[in-house]
Parts: structure tokens; sequence; C-alpha cells
């Protein structure tokens, strides 16, 4: 019988740093004492773990997560672990730190719960937030929770039981605490796309362009504007990331493309700024360097990639988020996942969030994740539109081999004083 309590400290430490995935980490924690007791030691493996959604009309009480491992023959071999959670039944996954998941129900009542230990704590309910009622009797009942209630972020993310404050996007900012009964809303700032908790602060980027900072510690919290010059550049859907020590400001496009007789909201390119705090500006990000960024519905987080990793460096990972077509008037949006590559380069899922996708779509999400590089409907460059390998370069390649016509195109730079 083999003593896996008596094995030494020393070789339990190698054994731990070398964990790749949150679920490994895990299997590792629950062996015994010992092992638990070093795991404290060493960070938990920043690679993600996606959640797919649960069906509609399913009885089962399983929900299914993807584990995304490295090193090898594993980039091949995604696995699918399924958990048995009857207490977030038919819930959805607004908000992820670590191990911890908020969740909102068909009531609009939200709760942190922790994946693995199943500890929950109840937040207030989304009804005490004043921008309760809002009424459409054109949206069903899960439309409406999946816009009255669009993220939920935690500002301590190890534990929350431990001076946790829940700050949720609905159309107004509210901050809560586990236990209160009342949201509190900061009126003072329009409408919120996204927040962060970044260096002990928390910021909110709004629909008008603006940075917000918000004094959580004041009664009631206050949020003031940020004296940074704001992006001119449009965009349908603003994250704020932790890079590098660094705030960035990702800008998603959307452009609507018809395919089949189909209308598709599709994104068409990305626009990535950090914040430059000792000028007050948003300076363009180029490159990503070693580090891709995972932007989700509702956790966003950088990982640092390498040689090693399933993840590309440079690359920023999407998942197409469905609830636009809430917003649509006789609009039959269908869901697609681009690849997009340029400079940083764009490709596809998401951090610790469920993919809000139809059924319809879970072949593909499946069968992207499967793949070593990715799968792609479109792949469009941001830079130079002809970039070698890219699919419009391989087309007009095809397209040009054809006809008999050359290979080489002209460079664009000989048509600038006629552009």
């Amino acid at each position: 019988m083999v003593d896996w309590a008596g094995i030494p400290e020393e070789l339990l430490s190698l054994i731990c740093q070398r964990l790749d995935s949150f679920v490994e980490y895990l299997q590792f924690k629950v062996v015994c004492k010992p092992w638990r007791c070093v795991s404290y030691n060493y960070p938990l493996p920043q690679f993600p773990l996606l959640i797919l959604p649960q069906e509609k009309t399913s009885s089962t009480c399983r929900r299914s997560f993807i584990g995304l491992t490295k090193g090898g023959e594993e980039f091949d071999k995604t696995k699918v672990y399924e958990l048995d959670l009857p207490e977030i039944h038919r819930h959805r996954c607004v908000g992820a730190a670590g191990n911890w998941i908020v969740t909102v129900d068909m009531e609009l009542d939200m709760h942190i719960f922790n994946l693995f230990s199943k500890v929950h704590m109840d937040l207030p309910p989304h009804s005490t937030i004043d921008t309760w009622p809002f009424e459409d009797p054109t949206k069903t009942r899960t439309q409406l929770r999946d816009l009255m209630v669009s993220k939920v972020f935690l500002t301590y993310p190890k534990n929350p039981s431990e001076d946790c404050i829940a700050v949720s996007l609905s159309k107004k900012l509210a901050i809560a605490r586990p236990g209160d009964k009342t949201w509190t809303t900061i009126q003072n700032i329009p409408f919120v796309m996204d927040v962060i908790y970044f260096k002990q602060q928390l910021y909110g980027i709004c629909a008008n362009r603006k940075l917000y900072i918000v004094d959580i510690k004041s009664d009631p919290p206050k949020a003031s504007e940020v004296n940074v010059s704001y992006s001119l550049i449009p965009g349908v859907a603003r994250y704020l990331v932790e890079w590098s020590g660094e705030l960035l400001q990702v800008l998603r496009h959307e452009f609507p493309k018809e395919v089949g007789g189909i209308k598709k909201l599709c994104t068409v390119a990305f626009d990535v700024f950090k914040l430059d705090f000792a000028n007050n500006k948003w300076r363009p990000v180029k490159s990503l360097g070693q580090h891709a960024l995972f932007l989700g519905i509702n956790t966003s987080v950088s990982v640092l990639a390498s040689v090693e990793t399933i993840f590309k460096r440079n690359c920023i990972y999407f998942v197409e988020d469905d609830r636009m077509k809430y917003y649509g008037r006789n609009l039959d949006i269908e869901i697609s996942f681009d690849m997009i590559t340029g400079k940083p380069r764009l490709v596809e899922p998401i951090y610790l969030v469920e993919i809000q996708a139809p059924k319809q779509a879970l072949e593909r999400v499946y069968r992207v994740l499967n793949q070593r590089r990715g799968s792609s409907l479109g792949e469009l460059q941001i830079q130079d539109p002809l970039e070698a390998g890219s699919v419009a370069a391989t087309l007009v390649s095809e397209i040009s081999r054809r006809k008999g016509l050359k290979e080489q195109m002209t460079p664009l730079s000989e048509f600038e004083d006629k552009l």
C-alpha cells in the first residue's frame, strides 16, 4: 500500500509546479492533507476553464466544463469534465473569480458559489437595483434575465467571504456585499460597459467612452471621472483587462453580414489601448508580447503564453455574445465563431464563463477546441489584407493561377497618392 501522505514535501512541490490545468490542481489538493498544504504555496494555474451552457430543456443537474491542457500530444486532447451541481441548475453564470462563480436564476436572485466546495453566499436580489422594473412584453423571461444582469464582478477573487464586494453591471453600476439585503446603486455614472478592480481601485468604462473611478469606501459609494483623454473610436463593446501591470481598454467592432439570407453580427476587428497614467492618455498597443487576452461576456483576463501552451501569444480569444439578438427587431441573427488574424491576432473562446450560444453552435465549439490551431468561418487582416498565409492572400493566389494572372500583387504603397 502506497503511503501518499508520506511523500516528501520537496517532491510534492516539484509535482505541484508542473500542474498544467485548474482541474489537475484541484485533483492534487484532494489527495490528502499534506498534499493540500503544499498546494497553498503555489498559485493556481492560469489556464482557462470553459463552462458550457446548460440545455434549456435539460432535467439533469450536471454541468460540463472544458479543461485546456498543454504539453506534447495533449494539444489535441481537450478534456471535458462533468460536475453534479443541482445548486445552480438552470442558473446563468454572470461572473467568475478563481473557483468561485456568480449565478443568477430565473427569479433574478444572485448567488456566489464555489464550484468544488459548494459553499454559497447570497447576494441581494436584482429587484433592489433601481433600474427595475424593466418591462418588455416581446421578451421571454430568459431574455429579460440576460438583458438585466450582464455581469457581476468580484473584487476579492481568492475568498469572497473576506470582505468581498460584488459589482453588478445592469445598465447602472451597483455594489453589494454577501449578506446585504439591497444593492447600492451608484447614481452619478452613466451606462457602464465594463469594470475592473485594478491596483486596489475600482474602474469603470462607460458608453460615453469615459473612464471612471469608484470610491467603494465612501457612504454612499461615488464615482468620479478620471482626467484622461478618451478614445474617439466607437466600439460595440469595451473591455477592461489587466495586462503585465498595465490597464488595457479593448474595443470590439461588429458588422452585420448576410449569409444565405440570414443576418449575422460578426466581430470584424479589435482596438487595444493601454492607459498612460503619467500623461493621462490611452496609447495604442500594437502587440501583446508573450500574452494572450481572453475576453468574456462576464470575465476578461490576460494569460502568459509560450511555445509549451495551447494558447498562442499575441492573440485575443473571444466568443460572440448572442444576447445582442435580443436588442434587434425582426432580425434572425446567427452566432458565428470567427478567427481574425493580424497584429494582435484574434481567435476564439472564453475564460471561466458560459458560452451563451444556441444549441446548433455547440458542435462547432467542440470542434474548434479540439483542433490545435482552431477553426474559423472567416479571417480578416487588421493591417496588410494580403499578408502571406492569410485566407485572403491564399484565395487571391489561387484565382490568379487559375486565370493565368501574375501572383505578385502591386503593393498598396504605390497607390497612396491616388487614395
